[in-house]
């Protein structure tokens, strides 16, 4: 028969919580994860989420990324943190609401199938534990029951643990791109008039002459041919750019250059040869080389193999050796002539004819779309875009250019940044070409040699007409566009407005396609999914009226129920396959009138006449029969310990986390200094390797966790119970298992639950690992090392070498400094600005962008300048000589100039006084002399070597290596004549003395052999056995080389002999250089007193150094030894490759490695600390829970409680002040029990192993207490 409980309708509730509830009937209770307000907010996220990807990845599409700049690894936080990890963090925050949602899905589903009007078998209902599940199984679970809301929502916590949350690590990726924008541009219209173009100086021709033979880049706007109006961007440049464009049809200015060959022919006039143009020249010859020169040296020059020769139309200056308008009508002032001549070897050789070609310039202006690149302006593009035009008269004068061009020298003298009129010599540059460098006294023209050097070919391809006429081209169009961008002065006075492009290569963040799409199709299934379980949540029926949490709850949902609790109370020590076989085909069910919720059992069909008693028999005889199956090793029971909680699973688990740790830093210590090779395949597998997998793991290791957390969570309740003493809040009334571990967490820390606290946390940092994880890997260039063998082909010994430079010395060194410092072009190979390097080579071409580096040993100097003042023991002296040097100059008037006699003396200390007299020629004026500023004005003196003064002493080696420098100041015109005085107070004199120092040096060179870093090893003492010669015999001969006087009979080349000026411009080169490399004039400046020795000393020796490192690098092939192919020098030494590599960025690894770290140790604790094995099997299962206190007095307390809340639960039973254990009690049958009881009628057990169940084998009524557990 029914029991008195089963109709809940007549059951009184007995407290007045309950008793308020009036009017309307009450809706069941339903969590709040679960409720439609959350679900649909749930599914209006994911929807929102794939909306807002499209977008980003359509932006990212249209835009070529979403974050831009020049290096994305180094992006600070505030940039890098949008796509580095806040969609890690989106995603961790999704699946912890998620995780809500599942788990209330699954603890809640029994409830909902004892809800069913049938109600629900017990293995459907009472016997269910999802929860505790793995959460990869529970879905197949779910479908095999036809549990569907645990289906969809296990199947959406699967999506988005192991599917989304990896998968959106690979979203984003770097790429570097490039970009486009339309927008106008600003040309400048303005150019320097004509009219003030005589005030341009030389430096277009030393820049010339710089692009051609020492490796400098054309400047800004400007190509080997063409000229360009500079332009620029109205807008500023793209931020954090790699590579920049402007793109823009503005005006080009260049040079056609037409020859054709000269025809021999009788010269009409004379009736010899001539040779004739289509223009009406006719030039008699011989003009120039005649093809009969021999092969030798000769009185006044050297005849090589080949002899180049040029002559232009105009000499209005006289100062032109050749020209041709004598020659060529007025029509054809354009006209140059070009000739290249193979010398005879023999004195008795027939000569041979010289080819020759009459070339015609014509200056064009035309539209060109040219591209630029920034920051520097080079030109990278140039397409002519309209017909060619004349170049306007008022803006360039093509007869001072080409009269310049033919003197080789500016038209008048400028003052000026460059300080020598005249155009560079390129004897040096071309001494190693078998080419007739001086001939009839007359150097190598200007233009033979830059036609040589922009067109290099085979010197016997120059005998061709054709090749001839185009390296003159070459060299003309080169001339005039460099002389073009000194004219487009660029000051945009005046611009005018076209339309433009910028292009810039940039890095980007973009986002993948394939992984986008992934997330948005995981996305819209947990969308789906969503919905499915928000459409069940309405129409499933509901018969809660509480949340069902805790034990207590448990127990007020059966306290009511005296058939159902009988039914378990023999089943408190039972296994759960005992439990499953007694109640799992038995239907159980809840009822619920609006005011309590009351779970019954449902009598079976066999059984709804029988008797209580009858009922009861059978199911002792049920459980007897369950017990004599089972193996004999359940008499003696042992309790439970979980899998996750066994000693196997501890040390896999332990092990993993130090694998880990371990692998972890290895792969940290590998891609430290050189990064990881990164894995091959495209962008997909890229980031599938690199992000998905990484995160991956992650996500791995946060479900394991979370069934470490859940089963502790369900544990503390009895952990507390074995105590005996434990108040219902921390015990029966704990509720521990509603929320996720995350949430938990704050929940256990306020109940003082420590260990709980502790392993909620784990679950809370494997979030943050998986932010971690998901920053890990980042992609960089890095110069990968691999160890080389090198050999060296010049032997580090100086030879005994002469005749380096020509007698009048050489400019080449200034020249390459110079480059240095104006167009950033590169010194020597092997030289840096103190040392050249001994050269170090491998078989194999270096690849691109590669660099090596080896120890090897360096030359070069270090001075040290001493400052001298009269009457003291370092000291100096000026006189000027009598009389005068008269020259006629370039410019057809008359130079006067002095011979002054610097003489110094040089305390030694040891090695005693020296002094030195070194024979300077200055230009000074006699009385009434016209050439002499006026007002404050100033001169500069770097003079090197000298000869000895010194009486009974040979320190001319001394004497030859000392450089004397001066800077003075005076009032003019007195000051510049030859009877004006200078006063000590207006001179600053150094004496500096260089000596040559030999080391060996760590150095690192690119593929084209330039230094890139070098530092010095050590210095050697015993340098003599590196020389030839004597250290200090380098050192005469280096500064022979630095005396770029002419001979002394002309003075043909002012600037480079010292002046006085009333301007802040050098006279000389060494000043020129200083004043550029400090980017100011102040030591040039005659208004202000001269520069201290502490301003001038360093500059001085700096300058020294890198002129000498400088000649060491230029002339090493004359040098040094060369080394025989058995002698070669072999050295070790390492090659850098520059490769795109992994590496692992070093705050996400210690962030990691920590997190890492924290859970090997938490792990290690937890499982030394575990749960004892005092259970008889896990608490999973409502059944499982309903069999610990189904006799217990415990359960009689909660009577009549159904229809309270939780919260008015746990005050009731806080009123009530009861302590509650777990252990042995003797149960209302009379038979001892093991479970959850309240004092004093409960004797807590620590262990359930000790403990025999006997009860079994003796008939129920003899069963007591029996002894301790």
């Amino acid at each position: 028969m029914d029991s008195p409980q089963s109709d809940v309708s007549n059951n009184q509730n007995p407290v007045s919580f309950a008793s308020r509830r009036k009017g309307r009937v009450p809706q069941p209770w339903k969590p709040f994860s679960l409720r439609a307000p959350v679900l649909a907010a749930v599914i209006i996220v994911s929807i929102a989420l794939i909306i807002i990807l499209q977008l980003i990845l359509q932006e990212s599409q249209s835009n070529q990324g979403i974050i831009f700049a020049s290096d994305i690894n180094y992006l600070p936080l505030s940039r890098s943190f949008s796509y580095l990890y806040f969609p890690t963090i989106l995603a961790v925050l999704y699946s912890i609401l998620w995780s809500w949602v599942d788990l209330d899905t699954k603890r809640l589903e029994p409830y909902h199938q004892l809800s069913k009007p049938n109600g629900a078998l017990g293995k459907d209902s009472l016997l269910l534990h999802y929860p505790f599940d793995f959460i990869a199984s529970v879905p197949i679970k779910a479908v095999r029951n036809r549990h569907w809301p645990v289906f969809w929502a296990s199947s959406a916590i699967v999506l988005v643990f192991w599917g989304l949350t990896p998968s959106q690590a690979g979203i984003f990726a770097t790429k570097t791109i490039t970009q486009n924008v339309t927008e106008p541009m600003l040309v400048s219209k303005s150019f320097l008039p004509v009219s003030d173009q005589d005030k341009l100086d030389s430096t277009y021709a030393y820049s010339v002459f710089g692009m051609t033979w020492l490796g400098e880049d054309e400047p800004s706007y400007m190509t080997r041919e063409l000229a360009l109006s500079p332009f620029r961007s109205n807008a500023s440049s793209f931020e954090n750019s790699i590579n920049e464009t402007w793109t823009a049809t503005i005006p080009g200015y260049g040079a056609d250059v037409t020859c054709e060959p000269a025809r021999v022919d009788n010269w009409t006039d004379a009736g010899s040869l001539a040779w004739f143009s289509s223009s009406g020249c006719q030039v008699p010859m011989p003009f120039g080389t005649d093809g009969n020169d021999t092969m030798g040296r000769r009185e006044l020059d050297q005849i090589r193999k080949y002899t180049g020769f040029y002559a232009g139309y105009d000499n209005e200056d006289g100062m032109a050796s050749y020209y041709l308008a004598t020659y060529c009508p007025k029509n054809a002032s354009n006209t140059f002539l070009a000739t290249f001549t193979q010398n005879k070897i023999h004195e008795e050789d027939s000569p041979k004819r010289p080819t020759a070609v009459f070339c015609e310039l014509e200056y064009y202006e035309q539209d060109i779309e040219t591209t630029v690149l920034l920051p520097d302006d080079k030109v990278i593009a140039t397409t002519p875009k309209g017909p060619k035009r004349v170049v306007p008269e008022e803006m360039f004068s093509r007869t001072t250019f080409e009269a310049q061009t033919n003197a080789r020298r500016q038209r008048q003298q400028v003052r000026g940044e460059m300080p020598i009129p005249t155009w560079p010599d390129q004897g040096d540059r071309m001494s190693d070409m078998n080419i007739t460098l001086d001939w009839l006294g007359i150097g190598i023209h200007y233009m033979v040699g830059i036609a040589v050097g922009s067109y290099p070919r085979p010197l016997e391809d120059y005998l061709d007409p054709t090749t001839l006429g185009n390296a003159f081209g070459s060299a003309y169009k080169m001339l005039f566009a460099r002389l073009m961008v000194d004219i487009l002065d660029g000051n945009f006075t005046e611009m005018e407005t076209v339309d433009g492009v910028r292009e810039t290569t940039i890095q980007a963040v973009v986002v993948v396609p394939a992984f986008t799409y992934l997330s948005e199709v995981l996305l819209a299934a947990v969308a789906s999914l969503a919905a499915a379980l928000l459409f069940l949540s309405w129409t499933r029926p509901r018969k809660l009226h509480s949340d069902p949490a805790t034990i207590a709850a448990m127990m007020s949902l059966t306290a009511d129920s005296d058939d159902l609790l009988r039914h378990f109370d023999r089943l408190d020590t039972s296994t759960d396959e005992e439990i499953g076989k007694a109640i799992g085909k038995k239907r159980f069910k809840l009822e619920y009138d609006g005011k309590k919720s009351v779970m019954v059992q449902v009598p079976s069909d066999d059984e709804e006449n029988a008797t209580d008693e009858l009922a009861d028999s059978r199911f002792s005889s049920a459980i007897k029969g369950i017990r004599s199956a089972l193996p004999m090793k359940s008499q003696e029971k042992q309790g439970i310990r979980v899998m996750e909680l066994r000693t196997v699973t501890a040390v896999v688990f332990c092990s993993t986390l130090f694998l880990l740790i371990i692998g972890l830093a290895v792969l940290f210590t590998k891609a430290r200094p050189h990064g990881l090779l990164q894995p091959p395949g495209n962008d997909f597998v890229k980031q599938l390797l690199t992000n998905y997998l990484p995160l991956a793991v992650a996500t791995f290791l946060e479900p394991i966790w979370v069934v470490i957390n859940r089963l502790i969570c369900l544990l503390q309740p009895f952990e507390q119970l074995r105590t005996g003493r434990a108040r219902a809040r921390r015990s029966i009334a704990l509720d521990s298992t509603s929320l996720p571990p995350q949430l938990v967490f704050w929940k256990a820390l306020r109940s003082g639950c420590l260990l709980l606290a502790v392993v909620c946390g784990m679950a809370l940092l494997a979030n943050i690992l998986a932010i971690a994880f998901s920053g890990l890997f980042f992609v960089g260039g890095h110069a990968v090392p691999a160890a080389s063998n090198f050999t060296q082909s010049l032997l580090p010994r100086v030879a005994n070498s002469e005749n380096l430079a020509p007698a009048n010395g050489s400019l080449d060194q200034f020249y390459y400094v110079r480059g240095n410092l104006t167009s950033g072009a590169l010194l020597p190979q092997w030289t840096d600005k103190k040392f050249f390097y001994l050269p170090f080579t491998q078989d194999e071409s270096p690849a691109s962008r590669s660099t090596r580096r080896a120890t090897t040993t360096a030359f070069g100097v270090r001075m040290e300048c001493r400052e001298l003042k009269p009457s003291t023991e370092n000291s100096y002296t000026i006189q000027h000589d009598d009389g005068f040097i008269v020259s006629p100059n370039e410019f057809g008037s008359s130079v006067s100039a002095k011979h002054t006699n610097i003489s110094i003396t040089v305390d030694l200390g040891a090695e005693g006084t020296v002094s030195c007299r070194d024979n300077v020629t200055m230009l000074l004026q006699e009385e009434g002399g016209a050439d002499c500023p006026t007002g404050p004005i100033a001169l500069e003196i770097v003079e090197p070597g000298g000869v000895s003064e010194s009486p009974g002493r040979d320190d001319d080696a001394f004497c030859q290596s000392v450089i004397t420098a001066a800077w003075l100041r005076g009032n003019g015109p007195d000051a510049c004549r030859y009877n004006g005085t200078i006063r000590e107070e207006d001179a600053t004199v150094l004496a500096c003395i260089p000596n040559v120092v030999v080391g060996s040096a760590d150095v690192t060179v690119d593929d084209s052999n330039h230094v890139v870093q070098a530092k010095m090893l050590e210095y050697f003492s015993d340098i003599a056995r590196f020389f030839d010669l004597q250290p200090p015999d380098l050192i005469k001969q280096f500064n022979r080389i630095l005396r770029t006087r002419p001979a002394t009979d002309t003075l043909d080349a002012r600037g480079t002999i010292p002046s006085w000026h009333n301007d802040t411009f050098a006279s000389e080169m060494y000043n020129y250089l200083i004043a550029a490399a400090n980017n100011e004039s102040r030591l040039l400046d005659p208004t202000t007193p001269p520069p201290s020795f502490e301003s001038t000393a360093k500059p001085v020796e700096d300058l020294y150094e890198e002129l000498f490192a400088v000649f060491l690098g230029d002339k090493s092939q004359k040098l040094f030894v060369r080394a025989e192919s058995s002698s070669a020098l072999t050295l070790q030494g390492t090659t850098f490759t520059h490769q795109e590599r992994l590496f692992i960025s070093t705050p996400m690894f210690i962030l990691s490695e920590v997190i890492l770290s924290v859970y090997a140790v938490v792990a290690v604790a937890l499982y030394l600390k575990r749960p004892g094995r005092f259970l008889p099997r896990l608490p999973t299962t409502m059944a499982s829970i309903i069999a610990t206190f189904s006799s217990s007095k415990a359960v009689e307390d909660l009577k009549g409680t159904a229809g309270l809340t939780k919260r008015e639960r746990s005050r009731l039973l806080n009123s009530m002040d009861h302590k509650y254990g777990y252990g042995a009690y003797v149960g209302a049958d009379g038979r001892v029990h093991i479970g959850i009881e309240r004092q004093p009628f409960v004797r807590p057990t620590s262990q359930l192993g000790g403990r025999k169940m006997w009860s079994w084998k003796k008939s129920d009524s003899d069963t007591t207490l029996g002894s301790k557990s």
